[in-house]
């Protein structure tokens, strides 16, 4: 038996309204379409489906929903005389006047992927590739397919985040960016009209903080007074010093072309953001080119990760720091020593930090390192705090 039923979405927005949709049943299946209305609840009456008279626009919705109930019956009832059977998928198709069939939630991430590709970096489009695996296990384990992107609302937000959490044991961030990257395709997907389903909009990925963890300048000292023998490390220590004085990405070290190199200035075209940044460059920057060529003798990332480890082993960066992650909201802590921790993110930590205690100013630093918003100098500022107090105590121990 069909029938067609109007609702509010019980989740509201910020302003308190709640979406208007009609639900269209068949078959024990059903396909809730959004009519783009938004009302406050008490406008609305469960029993007649209907906003109250007292409602400003009370008229205007109303004959849109008694003609959206004549469209969907108008469907079933030319169905009926051709002896078709108005299935939920018929309907949809007929009142979208879509006459081929609808491309597959698996097919439109794909061109998602494809469309996106000249417009982010190749790390992105990875990290996409990735919350679509997740998507698929995720559909795996609850043993129900994503046939509609209107069924990407609140809740299937939110058992996708306590799945990842849950099931997969991710950490907090990682969830968000699973989340982050599922709210741009749907954003992508609404752009093509491809669906009018506003849930997304209302999903915050909420990102938690992670503690910094920077070289303080006798820790760099360290690694550069190292006594090396192995060419290995020696090119794997000038890398992540050229880092260090340069603020930048190992990504974009990556990237360098004797042709970037322009007097005193590193003309940077930034991978991640497409953007093209003019780096100075220091004298212990300009040394290391001049030792390569103007070049550099870049390595993979994880080779680079592999070798500061040992590179800071050797120089005895043993200080414990705390490798913690949230697992949803439980904070798991993990005491290490600092050189099992040292990474090229290191590196570009350490450059801001130092910038930030040799009295540098933010804006400038920012510039240099390409950060978007002065909001993440903030976790810097228990380094510069620090610094300072050690050099009051210095000046008073006396």
């Amino acid at each position: 038996m069909a029938s067609i039923h109007f609702y509010l979405r019980e989740y509201k927005s910020k302003s308190g309204k709640s979406q208007l949709y009609f639900s269209y049943s068949h078959d024990s299946r059903k396909w809730r379409c959004f009519t783009g209305i938004k009302i406050f609840p008490k406008y609305w009456n469960t029993d007649k489906q209907q906003v109250l008279p007292h409602h400003a626009s009370a008229s205007e919705i109303n004959a849109l929903i008694k003609s959206k109930r004549a469209e969907i019956e108008g469907i079933t009832n030319e169905a009926a005389f051709k002896r078709i059977d108005p299935t939920v998928e018929f309907v949809k198709l007929t009142y979208k006047g879509i006459t081929e069939p609808p491309k597959s939630f698996s097919d439109l991430y794909s061109q998602f992927i494809k469309d996106q590709r000249n417009q982010v970096s190749a790390a992105r489009i990875k990290r996409y590739r990735t919350t679509y695996n997740h998507l698929q296990n995720f559909e795996l384990f609850r043993k129900k397919r994503i046939n509609e992107l209107e069924d990407i609302d609140m809740k299937f937000f939110i058992d996708f985040e306590n799945y990842l959490v849950d099931k997969k044991r991710l950490s907090w961030n990682t969830v968000a960016q699973q989340k982050t990257v599922l709210k741009t395709f749907m954003a992508y997907a609404q752009k093509l009209n491809l669906h009018n389903n506003a849930d997304y909009q209302h999903v915050k990925a909420g990102e938690k903080k992670t503690e910094i963890i920077a070289l303080s300048s006798e820790e760099l000292n360290a690694i550069k007074q190292l006594e090396l023998t192995e060419t290995r490390l020696i090119n794997a220590r000038d890398l992540f010093l050229f880092q260090t004085y340069t603020g930048q990405r190992y990504g974009d070290v990556k990237n360098l072309r004797k042709e970037d190199i322009k007097g005193n200035y590193w003309h940077l075209h930034v991978a991640k953001s497409e953007e093209r940044n003019k780096i100075p460059l220091t004298l212990g920057a300009k040394e290391i080119l001049k030792k390569y060529g103007n070049s550099l003798r870049t390595i993979s990332n994880q080779k680079m990760n592999e070798y500061l480890k040992e590179l800071g082993e050797l120089a005895g960066i043993d200080e414990p720091v705390n490798k913690f992650k949230w697992v949803g909201t439980k904070k798991i802590n993990n005491y290490v020593p600092k050189w099992k921790v040292l990474t090229t993110h290191v590196a570009r930590k350490t450059f801001i930090t130092e910038s930030l205690i040799r009295d540098l100013d933010v804006s400038f630093v920012k510039e240099i390192s390409g950060h978007k918003s002065y909001a993440v100098f903030d976790q810097y500022k228990k380094f510069t705090d620090k610094f300072k107090h050690e050099k009051l105590n210095q000046a008073w121990s006396d």
